[in-house]
């Protein structure tokens, strides 16, 4: 009977560490993401390159002359730089979605984040998430890659 009842008793407790590892869990799931703005500024208009090379030629061509915009945000924690750019063009423009790409610049080189995702034209309205999971705009949240290279 005592080897039941300490058996029990052992379980209860290991329930209840179950339930506190839950909790802290979901409390740190929960915890609100921090957002800074990445304004994003005009390069040029009528681009056939991207003179900062996040675009290739053939994007830049595609869509007959373009606006290209960037913005940067510095990760100190990870020891590198976040690029956003976006280009605008007669297919797409303010507020219209338009093509954005993200790519983190480390040490080790650089690692695309986002492809080329429709965005809302804005560039007053980027921001990223500090811990570089995420993007948005025009209240819009798109989740980044792992920014690991």
């Amino acid at each position: 009977m005592k080897q039941f009842i300490g058996g029990l008793v052992r379980a209860r407790g290991l329930l209840a560490g179950v339930f506190v590892a839950a909790a802290v869990v979901s409390a740190g799931q929960a915890k609100a993401e921090t957002w800074m703005p990445v304004p994003l500024a005009k390069v040029g208009l009528h681009l056939h390159t991207d003179p900062k090379g996040v675009w290739s030629k053939a994007e830049t061509d595609d869509v007959n002359g373009s606006g290209i915009w960037y913005g940067t945000y510095r990760s100190e924690r990870l020891g590198g730089t976040v690029v956003v750019s976006q280009i605008v063009n007669g297919d797409c423009g303010s507020p219209s979605d338009c093509p954005v790409r993200v790519i983190f610049e480390g040490g080790a080189g650089k690692k695309v984040l986002l492809q080329s995702e429709q965005m809302c034209a804005v560039p007053t309205d980027f921001q990223i998430a500090t811990s570089l999971k995420a993007i948005k705009a025009c209240d819009r949240v798109l989740p980044l890659g792992k920014p690991g290279l």
